[in-house]
């Protein structure tokens, strides 16, 4: 009864009409909608249409920027809910023409033609974009061997014919001449001087055939053979490399000795058995004038056990000479590094480290003409460093270190004992697992002592029977102890170099018989203390610090009465060591220069009532040191690299 009486009234209200309620939207969305030309809203919309006659019926327009009107009529019969109205974007025909050659056109990278067309038409649509920007079309003109041409057009364009003009390709030409400076020419037309870059050089093309036409280019330079080459597109190419003729000839190098080394300009050369190089040199002119090019030549040779003085000169055209002989000079001396236990001080203390320095081995083993020649007692193997070297007492043995390792780890050094005569093999006295190393006797010939870090990380004192056995310590102090010395019975006292964390310089210690405590021997310091044989007086050497040079000092055996013996500020000597009667000193010292003028450590000798006259001993040029007396005081041993491998060497003083 309800639902009647609701339809009554519905029917009364629209007079009976029909009644159709629509959605309608637009794609894209948000078209402006007009209903019988009246604004209606942006889609999408809800609207509802009244038709009171069968003839009712309403026209729906969208619009919106960039896109076709689209319009739809609806009458009462419409059944659709809803209503999509799709918009076109807005489309306008144009027409194309491609110059100078028919080339495929393409819209937005698609061909409008399968073949090339001089022109076409076409008709894109426009519209607006995401951002609700205008659309544009880019339109290209592509043929192969020419640039692509490229347009960009909107629906805005007045112009309703677009001109597509494909340039010729174009390419950034560097050309190279070798040698540099040649005239550069391209078609007979002058380019420049090379090296040139030519920018947007443009390449033309045969039409007909559709290839490059093919240019020449030419390089030409005073004193040389003019070059040619062709020069077309060449895939993009850029770089052009062109050579020009030389000058040559067929030079034949003989060199003495025949396995020397010969390097042309840098580069070695073969060099047969017989000394004989044979090259091809080419001779390019160096300045306008045609002056020709000239060859350095290096010629050398090294061996372990030879040098000769390498020779340098230039070969040029010499009026086409090829013959050239070459003779080395043999050079007396070489390089030998010198391998060291050294103490070095940083923020935790003194360290012990392996120090490398440089010295010179001369070949020939003698002395200068006239004086007396050294001998061998014991010559190591080339491989093999001596260290410092200790005589007994009674003459008959020497104790010298072999040191290896060059890090703190691997260094190690090793004490032998061997016959002053050179007669037997050396006898090893420690086992070479330590740093044992600054040997020296005791007065009665039975002990060796020494310092080592046996017992830990620092260097101490140690005493070790000659024939070998249990190493005894004599030191534990925190110092790092060095050089050890004993002076003669009835009161053997230890003197020695001690190294203190807390100080930058060295001491001289001297332990009094009886007691464990040392005594610090001399105010300013010093090192590698050698006790007299009166046992009234030591020897040292000492850093003077200005010049950071060492001398050799003379003290009592208390420390005081301290004299510099040798006073050379311009020279470094250490090693001093006394003769049996005390009253000679032997030292190395750099105070002379050797044979090609280089300072070299050299043995000397002085009078302890003359120091200031001091007498050279020996004069090789190798690195001579750690020199000792015989028993009679009529000889030296000392240390010597000469003959290119460490070893004992005996001079005599007579």
């Amino acid at each position: 009864m309800r639902t009647g009486l609701l339809a009554i009234l519905a029917c009364l209200a629209t007079a009976c009409a029909d009644v159709r309620d629509v959605s309608i939207r637009t794609v894209p969305p948000d078209a402006d909608i007009r209903i019988n030309g009246q604004p209606d809203g942006r889609a999408p919309i809800n609207e509802r249409f009244v038709f009171r006659s069968a003839t009712d019926q309403y026209k729906i327009t969208a619009s919106r920027a960039g896109y076709r009107d689209q319009t739809e009529t609806i009458t009462r019969d419409e059944t659709r809910p809803v209503i999509t109205m799709e918009l076109r974007p807005q489309s306008k025909r144009i027409n194309i023409r491609v110059e100078p050659a028919p080339a495929i056109v393409k819209i937005d990278g698609i061909p409008l033609s399968i073949d090339p067309v001089s022109t076409i038409s076409a008709e894109p649509e426009f519209g607006l974009d995401l951002r609700g920007q205008p659309v544009k079309h880019t339109i290209t003109a592509e043929r192969d061997n020419f640039a692509a041409a490229e347009r960009v057009i909107t629906f805005s364009d007045p112009d309703l014919v677009y001109l597509l003009r494909m340039e010729l390709m174009k390419k950034t030409v560097t050309i190279i001449t070798d040698p540099l400076s040649a005239d550069v020419f391209l078609d007979n037309r002058r380019l420049g001087i090379s090296p040139l870059t030519v920018n947007d050089l443009p390449f033309p093309v045969d039409l007909e055939s559709n290839n490059f036409i093919t240019k020449n280019l030419r390089a030409s330079l005073p004193g040389y053979e003019a070059a040619e080459m062709p020069m077309s597109w060449d895939g993009g190419k850029t770089t052009y490399a062109m050579k020009l003729g030389l000058r040559q000839k067929e030079v034949h190098l003989t060199v003495d000795p025949p396995d020397a080394i010969v390097k042309i300009d840098g580069l070695v050369a073969p060099v047969d058995k017989s000394g004989n190089v044979s090259k091809l040199l080419s001779f390019a002119p160096t300045n306008t004038r045609g002056d020709l090019q000239t060859y350095g030549i290096d010629i050398s040779k090294k061996t372990e056990d030879i040098e000769y003085e390498p020779k340098l000169f230039n070969i040029g055209w010499d009026n086409g000479q090829v013959d050239y002989r070459v003779s080395l000079k043999e050079i007396p001396a070489k390089p030998m590094p010198v391998l060291s236990v050294a103490l070095r001080r940083n923020s935790q203390g003194w360290q012990i480290v392996p120090e490398v320095s440089e010295s010179y081995s001369f070949r020939d083993i003698s002395e200068m003409k006239g004086r007396p020649q050294a001998q061998p007692v014991l010559r190591l193997p080339r491989d093999v460093q001596l260290g410092s070297l200790a005589l007994s007492p009674d003459g008959s043995k020497i104790v010298y270190t072999q040191v290896s390792g060059t890090s703190r780890e691997e260094l190690r050094s090793q004490m032998f004992v061997v016959s002053s005569a050179g007669q037997k093999s050396p006898q090893p006295i420690t086992d070479g697992k330590s740093i044992d190393a600054m040997p020296a006797f005791t007065p009665n010939g039975d002990q060796i002592i020494f310092s080592s870090n046996r017992g830990g990380k620092r260097m101490n004192i140690w005493a070790i029977p000659v024939t070998g056995g249990e190493p005894q310590r004599l030191t534990t102090s925190d110092s790092n102890d060095l050089w050890p010395a004993v002076d003669r019975d009835p009161k053997p006292r230890l003197f020695y170099q001690a190294m203190i964390d807390t100080r930058a310089d060295s001491l001289l210690y001297i332990i009094p018989n009886g007691s464990t405590y040392p005594v610090d021997l001399t105010q300013p310091g010093g090192m590698q203390p050698r006790v007299g044989p009166r046992n009234d007086a030591i020897l040292f050497a000492a850093v003077d610090s200005k010049s950071n040079l060492r001398d050799i000092f003379r003290a009592s055996d208390t420390g005081s009465g301290i004299a510099n013996l040798t006073n050379t500020p311009q020279a470094d000597e250490y090693d001093a060591s006394w003769s049996r009667e005390g009253a000679h000193v032997v030292f190395a010292s750099n105070r002379s220069t050797d044979s090609l003028g280089r300072k070299n450590f050299d043995i000397w000798m002085i009078e302890m009532a003359h120091p200031e006259q001091a007498i050279q001993i020996t004069t090789n040029g190798s690195l001579d040191d750690c020199p000792v007396f015989d028993v009679l005081g009529d000889a030296v041993y000392f240390r010597s690299n000469r003959g290119g491998q460490w070893g004992i060497w005996k001079i005599s003083l007579k």
